[in-house]
């Protein structure tokens, strides 16, 4: 059985109305979140949206008859989410979704100020054949029932490097703020009254 590495990184994944994302500098990483959102929906209130990436050299190891050898990613501390019926993730993968603070962790065991005991986790298993990196895994979402959107995600993963050896990765994914967006908008439409303001002067 392969040893166990540990990279723990504030990632500050921070994604900006569809068009790009901010990232820091993910040197440490293996399989991380690359870009959170949140949209505002009837019932219940926000859906919460993750794009999950898996970097060179790693891959996600899955065992569908023993999902404790499956690698996987456990979201801490999702305020509000709903059981049952409100989740989405690709194909091969299975959800835990622990509202007694019950799921697993990477090892070693993440920061203490990562895992409320009050507050639940949501955990991915990958069940099917190896994947290798590089390679965009997919969208996975949940939906919560809270008065504001969650501002950031806390999250651990398990992937396995080339060695073989199981490899933890713990990271922060930052919603981008209402404030954050509105300032973002208003820029765009400065930008296109300047334009059309020198248009009109060269005319």
């Amino acid at each position: 059985m392969g040893s166990v590495k540990t990279a723990r990184v504030a990632t500050g994944c921070l994604a900006v109305l569809f068009l790009s994302n901010l990232t820091a500098d993910h040197a440490d990483a293996q399989l991380r979140i690359d870009r959170v959102r949140v949209v505002i929906v009837p019932d219940p209130n926000f859906e919460n949206f993750f794009d999950l990436v898996l970097d060179d050299g790693f891959k996600v190891e899955g065992d569908f008859f023993n999902p404790a050898l499956c690698d996987f990613i456990t979201i801490y501390d999702v305020e509000g989410f709903v059981l049952y019926g409100t989740n989405n993730q690709p194909d091969n993968w299975a959800v835990n979704l622990a509202p007694n603070n019950v799921g697993p962790n990477p090892a070693p065991d993440p920061p203490p100020f990562f895992d409320d005991p009050n507050i639940g986790n949501i955990t991915w298993r990958w069940l099917g054949d190896d994947l290798v990196g590089p390679m965009m895994l997919g969208q996975f979402s949940i939906q919560t029932i809270i008065d504001a959107p969650q501002a950031a995600f806390k999250y651990g993963t398990q992937s396995t490097d080339a060695n073989g050896d199981k490899v933890a990765f713990y990271g922060i994914a930052y919603v981008p703020e209402p404030s954050t967006l509105a300032l973002a908008s208003l820029g765009l439409t400065g930008l296109y009254l300047i334009r059309r303001q020198r248009r009109r002067l060269a005319a």
